[in-house]
């Protein structure tokens, strides 16, 4: 008997685009066995299918947020355009702006997602925000350079900047 789960069956083709490795490599991984083996290193075909579809997932060329995401500053020149407004070195910055104001990188992906506020989301906030700037112990420790108290404020100005969502 022979062990399939760890080969390519002869009716599936092999992955042609980088998305498609990353579809079969994430299949491939809700397989304990297949995992197991990985692990263990006890098996090459295993070893070599993970490293071809590894090396293929990786060949999709980063995007200048994902590039700036990962510390890259871009190319020495970069032109800018309508779908690409900042050079990778400037949004660089600004990820690292929202990284020193406290925000996590799931939260600068959604930020970056354009992604608008559904009305009740936008509403909480809005309500919030302005609970916030009429505590004036929160307004004083803002101005001191409280770390939350600037997270906060920077959370807010985001979700009201997108704007809300037409339903």
């Amino acid at each position: 008997m022979t062990d399939t789960s760890t080969t390519t069956p002869a009716t599936e083709s092999a992955p042609a685009t980088p998305e498609e490795a990353a579809a079969r490599l994430a299949e491939l991984q809700q397989d304990p066995a297949w995992v197991d083996k990985l692990l263990a290193g006890s098996d090459p075909k295993v070893a070599s299918q993970f490293q071809t579809l590894t090396e293929m997932q990786a060949s999709k060329p980063a995007g200048r947020f994902e590039s700036a995401m990962a510390g890259s500053e871009g190319r020495p020149f970069e032109m800018t355009d309508e779908e690409h407004p900042l050079t990778t070195r400037q949004l660089g910055g600004g990820i690292k702006g929202l990284r020193e104001a406290g925000l996590n990188d799931d939260t600068i992906r959604e930020l970056f997602s354009g992604r608008k506020a559904g009305k009740d989301e936008y509403r909480a906030v809005e309500n919030f925000m302005n609970k916030l700037k009429g505590d004036q112990d929160w307004v004083r420790r803002l101005l001191a350079g409280d770390h939350e108290a600037k997270r906060q404020l920077t959370l807010g100005s985001i979700v009201l900047a997108a704007g809300m969502a037409e339903e």
